[in-house]
């Protein structure tokens, strides 16, 4: 590969697999980075590919603290070999730069977070530097380690006219960036698909396709509401550790007398519910809120936040040219060309804002 620096125009493969573990989403851009402030990003191609059933299990068990150091270990390993014949097989055009997010196992705010997947054999399979292990520095350098995508929604920002806007992920984790002239505040929400996709494997399906399950059911008021007085929800990070197999029984036990669809409708209402009482720890509701992840297609979460929001707008990402399953990926691709040309993002600390180089290459 040809040395590369701000002024270059590369190709860049970023890839994002979240909480819900449901898929690994790629995304293949074109960046340019001469404008640091506002780089030139195009994506060319994108795939999605779900994990092999025993791999996902594995997966599973790690997240949930279930697995003995010596198999993370493997795991780590034959997940970076997954990832580089998954790439190898679907590139079609010319890859410059990788981007791996990798998969999260455990995550704790602002102390440690583990991302696995070896980028060794993605380096070697593809001839290429990879740039992985993001939310390392964010953390050393008194960050929390979480959200990392609010620097694409920043660049992508000038797209929406408002003066006031919000970028709201609604993946396995839901959380916000909300930007107003140079201010910019991110941080996670609550459960974003995460809880509902997990009641749904109980009633053996994946997801609630759209909403549908949750339109035709009733929301009970009163159990969103005391599961929202749970100290959990007084942080500003979220995992799998807060919401869980065990946080999702809690739930289901308190729903015990109530239809299937009152049951998706009310674990809905708390993905809903979350995100509204978020909302008030920002300088003002936002006059846009473009939704993106998958949650963004759950016509039930959309209905409901534009019923909260009566003064803002509630768009999703497709409305300003992006697809809502590939902003994330997109963003690590983002992160990857910074890190890889020497430019460094702002990350803010509870002692001020730092600039630094998120990711290590391999």
């Amino acid at each position: 590969m040809p040395k590369v620096n701000v002024k270059s125009t590369i190709n860049v493969l970023g890839s994002m697999s979240g909480t819900s573990m449901d898929a690994i989403d790629f995304a293949l851009c074109k960046i340019s980075l001469k404008n640091k402030k506002i780089p030139d990003i195009k994506l060319i191609d994108s795939f999605s590919v779900k994990y092999p059933k025993n791999l996902l299990k594995k997966l599973t068990l790690a997240a949930n603290d279930k697995l003995k150091t010596s198999e993370i270990t493997n795991l780590h390993f034959e997940l970076g070999k997954f990832y580089s014949n998954t790439i190898d097989k679907h590139k079609k055009s010319r890859i410059d730069l990788v981007g791996i997010h990798g998969q999260t196992v455990y995550h704790n705010e602002g102390v440690s977070s583990l991302q696995i997947c070896e980028p060794s054999f993605i380096a070697h399979k593809l001839k290429a530097p990879v740039v992985s292990n993001f939310r390392s520095m964010h953390i050393a350098v008194g960050g929390l380690g979480a959200p990392i995508a609010n620097f694409f929604h920043q660049a992508i920002s000038n797209k929406i006219k408002t003066k006031s806007k919000a970028f709201q992920n609604i993946g396995g984790i839901a959380n916000v960036t909300y930007l107003e002239k140079n201010k910019i505040i991110a941080f996670d929400t609550g459960p974003g698909n995460m809880l509902i996709d997990g009641f749904m494997n109980t009633l053996n399906k994946k997801i609630d396709l759209n909403g549908k399950l949750a339109m035709s059911g009733t929301f009970q008021k009163q159990i969103v509401n005391s599961i929202l007085k749970l100290k959990v929800f007084e942080k500003n990070n979220f995992g799998r550790e807060q919401f869980g197999e065990e946080f999702l029984k809690k739930i289901i036990s308190k729903l015990k007398d109530y239809s299937i669809p009152d049951k998706v409708a009310t674990i809905s209402e708390l993905t809903v519910s979350s995100i509204v009482r978020s909302y008030k720890k920002l300088p003002k509701p936002p006059e846009t809120i473009v939704l993106c992840g998958g949650g963004a297609k759950n016509q039930y979460i959309l209905k409901r936040l534009q019923e909260s929001f009566k003064n803002s707008k509630v768009i999703t990402s497709e409305d300003i040219g992006w697809p809502v399953s590939m902003i994330e990926p997109v963003a690590i691709a983002l992160l990857a060309a910074y890190r890889f040309c020497g430019v460094r993002v702002t990350v803010d600390t509870k002692k001020g804002s730092v600039k630094t180089l998120l990711g290590e290459i391999t």
